[in-house]
């Protein structure tokens, strides 16, 4: 979305034809060369559908961003879950062994396994915790594009008026 400048004198929400695009600027100097008077329907269309084209290449580039950047945070998310879940493993683990030696021995041996499971328990809950916490709040949907997408469909009725 274009900002108000020296450059940009627009306020936001309103766009400037072809600069707002990418390779704008060229075309807003060829069709500026041409007065408005003179241009035929089928330049017209033409300029239609190549601004459509751009908008559409510019929404597809901001969509694999946008999606990219999600996949990235849901890794993130993920691996903190793996390592919850691994770290959960080996506690299990130890909680066995601990069952196990108390049984069999009944002496502080088992003790000392408790230990070392008791908190390995209490930082795979936590870890685990967080990363789940973390994947809820990761939506799949690419709202900015969406967003975009729709003010593109607006600017476009308001052009055909």
């Amino acid at each position: 979305m274009p900002q108000p400048n020296e450059s940009n004198p627009l306020p936001a929400g309103q766009r400037q034809p072809y600069e707002s695009i990418p390779g704008g600027a060229a075309r807003a100097r060829e069709v500026a060369a041409v007065p408005a008077g003179e241009r035929s329907t089928a330049d017209i269309v033409k300029d239609i559908v190549g601004n459509l084209q751009d908008i559409m290449r510019s929404e597809i580039q901001l969509a694999r961003a946008e999606m990219t950047q999600k996949a990235v945070s849901a890794g993130r998310a993920a691996a903190v879950a793996v390592a919850g879940g691994i770290i959960a493993f080996y506690a299990v683990a130890f909680v066995l062994v601990c069952i196990f030696d108390a049984i069999a021995l009944a002496i502080p041996y088992w003790a000392s396994a408790l230990v070392i499971a008791v908190p390995l328990l209490v930082a795979s809950a936590v870890m685990l915790s967080a990363g789940i916490q973390q994947l809820r709040k990761i939506s799949p949907k690419p709202t900015q594009t969406i967003r975009s997408i729709q003010e593109d469909v607006r600017w476009l009725k308001n052009q055909t008026r």
